[in-house]
């Protein structure tokens, strides 16, 4: 049975590390070109899809993480998670990065790195798409653009990795 102490530990994990990654990913998306013009604008688009994208990171990070530790996924403390931090207006560019998830996950559960990149590229493109404006197209279809993004959907999973398996073990030992 899920307890309320392990919900409020694995939601402080999310917040903390959501939030100090925030920066990295508008750097990595380019966003920090200084555009005078429709910034507060691009700022708020990338704001709108960081949320649902770091949600779907974080869901699979604990699906994963409470699978390894108890046989199989804790979906009380999955479900606790996603109703606070997905609201109905998100749902559907969450359930798009979930699915990305699913689908990788399916076809080859051992190969994370297919994951991470399936999610840069998604995140990116429903950014930059062909609706967005693009501050630089020849930046975004760079090389380095490409592994700065993977680079950053990395990091990001692994703090999320971290953090829950620490506030977990935590919870078990005060058990």
């Amino acid at each position: 049975m899920t307890t309320q102490q392990e919900i409020s530990a694995v939601q402080r994990v999310y917040d903390h590390f959501s939030k100090s990654r925030y920066k990295s990913f508008l750097k990595a998306s380019d966003f920090y070109v200084p555009f005078f013009f429709g910034k507060k604008k691009r700022m708020a688009e990338f704001s709108k899809e960081y949320a649902p994208f770091a949600a779907a990171c974080f869901t699979e990070i604990l699906r994963n993480q409470t699978a390894k530790d108890n046989g199989e996924p804790n979906e009380e403390l999955i479900s606790a998670f996603v109703n606070k931090y997905v609201p109905e207006a998100l749902k559907p560019a969450y359930d798009e990065y979930w699915t990305l998830i699913c689908t990788e996950v399916d076809k080859n559960p051992e190969d994370a790195r297919q994951i991470v990149s399936g999610l840069s590229t998604l995140f990116m493109y429903k950014l930059f798409g062909p609706n967005a404006e693009q501050p630089d197209p020849d930046i975004l279809n760079s090389h380095r653009h490409q592994v700065a993004m993977d680079f950053q959907v990395g990091s990001l999973m692994f703090e999320f990795t971290h953090g829950i398996k620490v506030v977990l073990e935590k919870e078990k030992k005060k058990k």
